[in-house]
């Protein structure tokens, strides 16, 4: 399914009896009762894939993908993606879309990502041992099933990497903390083996590659909060997470400041979010 569209539902709403003709009332009762049993059957709803596309596309500019193979794929050695049904393909979309409001649009749409390539991996374990990747000659990124981790470490390479950053936040890292602490090329994509490794000064082991991997697991940690770091244990992991903060509020141009993270952690950051702070 490579471009997902759709038109408008019409699903029925609330009804004003004194001005609404008898006909329009079924029509709408019958129409709420096709789509409620669509979602059943069908194990998700098409309403609502269509607004999420339609939010994807309206809001961020990005097109989602699934499934087919294509010829970016042969990049990556991929020989086996299969299409994903339209419930998953649903559920994806739905998580993708909460995440992404997380990030203002303009910032989306500046670092020129413009497509996301949902591809599902079943019939055999990926070798990369990895949740997703970046094309950056493309500007696609591919997310191997959907999970809060891999998208936002792999839309903050987008960013590290097509952003320019008046901070010069990456020049700053790689001058606080020192080269000997990466493993470049000798770490191992064997999760086994990455459970091994002392994690302490990394938000996650994958980030003890080089610096670029640093940063970005430092952002999935900051934007997810799926770790739960204790600041007051690891020092160094909390200096990372000040810069990567420091680093958003100045591409975001101050819209990812410190009210923004309040918000973030105080999980009032939605959908609507960015349309709300216009608003005030």
């Amino acid at each position: 399914m490579d471009h997902i569209v759709g038109s408008r539902s019409k699903a029925f709403a609330s009804i004003c009896f004194e001005t609404v003709k008898k006909s329009d009332i079924i029509a709408g009762m019958k129409e709420a009762v096709e789509t409620a049993t669509r979602e059943v059957d069908w194990g998700y709803s098409p309403e609502t894939l269509r607004r999420d596309l339609r939010f994807l596309r309206d809001q961020y500019g990005l097109r989602i993908r699934m499934g087919r193979k294509t010829i970016f794929d042969d990049v990556f050695s991929i020989d086996s993606i299969e299409k994903m049904n339209l419930r998953e393909a649903a559920f994806h979309v739905g998580e993708l879309t909460k995440e992404i409001a997380k990030y203002p649009p303009n910032l989306i749409r500046t670092s020129e990502v413009k497509t996301i390539r949902f591809a599902d991996f079943k019939a055999r374990r990926f070798s990369r041992g990895t949740g997703g990747f970046y094309n950056q000659e493309e500007k696609i990124i591919y997310l191997l099933s959907f999970s809060f981790e891999s998208f936002h470490h792999e839309i903050f390479h987008a960013f590290d990497t097509e952003l320019e950053d008046p901070s010069n936040s990456y020049e700053n890292w790689v001058n606080i903390f020192p080269s000997f602490l990466y493993l470049g090329d000798e770490l191992s994509c064997n999760v086994l083996e990455l459970r091994k490794l002392r994690r302490k000064g990394f938000a996650g082991t994958w980030g003890r590659k080089n610096p670029l991997e640093d940063r970005a697991t430092a952002a999935e940690e900051l934007m997810t909060m799926s770790r739960f770091y204790d600041p007051k244990k690891d020092k160094i992991l909390t200096q990372k997470i000040k810069l990567i903060k420091e680093f958003f509020e100045v591409v975001s141009d101050g819209l990812m400041g410190k009210q923004y993270f309040r918000d973030l952690r105080g999980k009032r950051v939605g959908v609507d979010y960015w349309q709300q702070r216009k608003l005030k």
